[in-house]
């Protein structure tokens, strides 16, 4: 049996990666071409995608997920402000991701020797708080603890960041989203959901030789 899997690839730069690691996502599902008018920075560009256009394309839980509206906060101009993000990103009523099995839609396409299997993987999930991800054993306050070490060591004065409320299945709630060197706003809840293909090509018995 022949497995080729591949994952939608994603713009990375050294910052935006180890950001990934404090999302506990390397990751980032929303790297669209876009179409907007020229005037207008690379993160609003990228958010107006995600509020206007990109649900069409999803299935699964993703098709849920809705960007209500984002304000522009400003820039982080001081160990108190990254210190503001940080805490608010890790607080216990902050919203996260609790991953569930994938969703995977398969096509199988027959010829005389082989048998290919296509597979679209979309995320499932539900959106809890910090505290019940400890509460559940997904986090700990030591690994809590690390990823704000780490996020505080990759955040620079002059980043951005955005407030971005959300719609998922009824539920509400705010996240901030930051705005690396790249342009593209990092968020906790989007980091964390990506989508793949995966093709499988097995050999089989021509219906002529049994």
């Amino acid at each position: 049996m022949r497995t080729e899997k591949e994952s939608i690839p994603v713009k990375t730069n050294e910052v935006r990666n180890a950001l990934s690691v404090f999302f506990l996502m390397s990751l980032f599902l929303f790297v669209p071409v876009i179409c907007a008018q020229k005037s207008q920075p690379i993160w609003q560009k990228h958010l107006e995608y995600m509020k206007n256009d990109t649900a069409k394309d999803w299935m699964g839980d993703l098709k849920h997920l809705k960007l209500l509206k984002y304000t522009y906060k400003g820039k982080i101009k001081s160990e108190k402000d990254k210190y503001s993000v940080i805490e608010a990103t890790y607080s216990d009523k902050a919203p996260a991701v609790s991953m569930l099995p994938n969703l995977v839609i398969s096509d199988t396409t027959y010829t005389e020797t082989d048998m290919t299997i296509h597979q679209k993987i979309y995320p499932q999930f539900k959106i809890v708080t910090v505290r019940q991800m400890v509460d559940a054993g997904k986090l700990t306050e030591d690994s809590i603890a690390m990823l704000k070490r780490r996020l505080y060591e990759n955040i620079e004065t002059g980043f951005g960041y955005v407030a971005l409320d959300w719609l998922y299945k009824g539920q509400k709630f705010s996240t901030l989203g930051i705005i690396t060197n790249d342009g593209i706003p990092v968020d906790p809840i989007t980091s964390h959901l990506h989508t793949g293909v995966n093709t499988i090509v097995e050999g089989r018995i021509s219906p002529d030789k049994k």
